[in-house]
């Protein structure tokens, strides 16, 4: 992601090209539809949704450690809240790793800086898409600082940076520390009913486009 803050660096920020999306109120989506399973621990679509119980855990790696959150509900706000201190602006990066729109995969970066306003605007845009499908993961990266929060397929935000404050925040937030497990086996759901989300969201912006890293794939 290093040279994705030094590509942003270099450029201005610049106002959100979608004036469509100007007047839409930046609030929490209150779901219209039944809420769908992104992620279970069974292979039938209809599965409950595999969640954790408001749970973090410091994970330590030679020469460098991150934070694993598992919120039990809502994510995009819990990732906004845990950035809205954050120097700014910021890059985002989408990773379609399942796509049902289009022919290939791939990671899409956003084309300029945003400032936090429109991170919150197009975060709360597809909240729903986010939050209840498992086609994707979604980077949001400071890029004076480089802290980055990842939103991962299994339901949990990865967060790299200062982690004594963002342990704090979170023990605000009455998250208790916890080891984050993932079901063996498990089932990522992709659901038809998201396809227009999927379509909106690659006309956001003029994303510039890589292909997957290995990682990435399901």
């Amino acid at each position: 992601m290093t040279n994705l803050a030094k590509l942003f660096f270099s450029m201005p920020i610049e106002e959100n090209p979608l004036s469509a999306y100007g007047s839409r109120k930046l609030f929490p989506t209150v779901f219209d539809m039944e809420t769908l399973s992104k992620f279970s621990a069974s292979e039938q679509a209809s599965a409950r949704n595999y969640t954790h119980p408001d749970i973090w855990e410091r994970q330590n790696y030679p020469g460098w450690s991150r934070l694993a959150i598992g919120p039990r509900l809502h994510e995009i706000p819990l990732l906004l809240d845990l950035c809205k201190n954050w120097d700014g602006p910021f890059g985002v990066l989408y990773v379609l790793s399942a796509p049902r729109t289009i022919e290939t995969g791939g990671r899409f970066q956003s084309p300029h800086p945003v400032s936090y306003e429109d991170l919150e605007l197009f975060l709360y845009s597809f909240q729903e898409f986010f939050e209840q499908d498992g086609r994707h993961d979604i980077w949001v990266i400071s890029l004076p600082t480089q802290n980055q929060l990842i939103l991962d397929r299994h339901n949990v935000i990865y967060a790299y940076g200062n982690l004594d404050t963002l342990e704090r925040a979170l023990e605000e937030r009455e998250f208790s520390p916890a080891p984050i497990e993932t079901p063996v086996p498990h089932t990522h759901h992709y659901h038809p009913e998201f396809d227009t989300a999927e379509r909106e969201l690659l006309t956001y912006w003029d994303w510039i486009q890589y292909e997957l890293l290995p990682s990435d794939e399901v």
